[in-house]
């Protein structure tokens, strides 16, 4: 039976999550919510379904199972304890909320209420990024020392109420660690208020691991978008493409590496290159999915991943 699912908020990305609900089996789209009806009945209208202005408003005409919280990050805590108290399974879009405290009440709550929960850390679907992990996680690459991911553009007009580092490094911050497949012992950054007077638009971070780093160059300034990764290890080097998703990998032999015995450098055969075919996906389809098996198999999720990557957001 499909999921009785409504979005809160459908603004920039909040259009996007009742799109893809609208198409998806798993859920039956019953209703937009948005304290602007005009913009919610524009999305219904499109999408088929129905507009309101609030949760009650929606739920006193509609049967309800999960919503998609797509408001500005202020909001988030006020609106996702509101819905878990009513019942319902709660998908948050990143951040998880202003504060660490703040989302701690949030999976406490969802925890108490027994409801399935998750935050939209949606990189993580990205099928690029699950390559990736798949690559490093096969040894291919060997001992991966370095991963540098710059994400970068014109800041969107809709984000009002976090700097750069919540709102759009946070991305980073949280695939990196995923790849690395642990929390960092250390981070040092650099913010900056450049165009902007009220918050920072500019951000680099460097997280020292175990066994490695990562960089992060992260802006609201550059006049294009990009949005990429490279990551290096001591048998080959990858290039990653987040829009585009793609994966190019460059895998030479380390024991092939021959040292000379006279001039105290490598010499490195010729890197074998596979660029990796990979079927577009759009992540949200991705994400959505994962949210309805959560909800279809009565489990509660483990959206720890959003506070530790809010954690070091926060403290840069």
């Amino acid at each position: 039976m499909a999921i009785n699912f409504a979005v809160i908020g459908v603004g920039n990305i909040g259009q996007h999550h009742a799109r893809v609900a609208s198409q998806s089996f798993r859920y039956n789209l019953v209703g937009v919510v948005d304290p602007d009806r005009r913009r919610a009945q524009e999305v219904a209208d499109r999408l088929g379904s129905n507009a309101f202005v609030s949760i009650e408003e929606l739920m006193s005409h509609q049967e309800l199972d999960a919503v998609s919280i797509c408001v500005p990050t202020s909001l988030h805590k006020k609106i996702a304890l509101n819905c878990i108290d009513k019942g319902l399974h709660v998908l948050v879009e990143k951040p998880i909320a202003s504060t660490v405290e703040d989302g701690e009440e949030i999976l406490k709550a969802a925890k108490a209420k027994g409801v399935s929960m998750h935050v939209g850390h949606i990189e993580r679907f990205n099928p690029a990024v699950l390559e990736v992990k798949r690559i490093i996680d096969s040894g291919e690459l060997g001992a991966v020392n370095s991963i540098v991911a710059r994400r970068v553009g014109i800041m969107p007009p809709q984000i009002q109420d976090v700097d750069i580092a919540v709102d759009l490094a946070i991305h980073d911050i949280d695939i990196i660690c995923y790849l690395f497949g642990e929390q960092p012992q250390s981070v040092l950054g650099n913010k900056q208020k450049t165009i902007l007077q009220d918050r920072a638009d500019c951000v680099e971070i460097f997280f020292k691991f175990s066994q490695g780093s990562g960089f992060i160059q992260s802006n609201w300034i550059t006049p294009v978008k990009i949005r990429r990764l490279n990551v290096t290890g001591t048998r080959g080097y990858i290039t990653m493409d987040f829009i585009e998703q793609t994966v190019d990998i460059y895998v030479g032999n380390e024991s092939l590496f021959e040292v000379d015995r006279i001039m105290p450098y490598a010499i490195a055969p010729e890197p074998k290159h596979t660029s990796i075919k990979l079927p577009k996906i759009e992540p949200l389809a991705l994400e959505l999915d994962y949210f309805a098996e959560l909800i279809e198999t009565k489990n509660p999720g483990d959206s720890q991943f959003a506070i530790d990557a809010l954690k070091l957001a926060l403290q840069l």
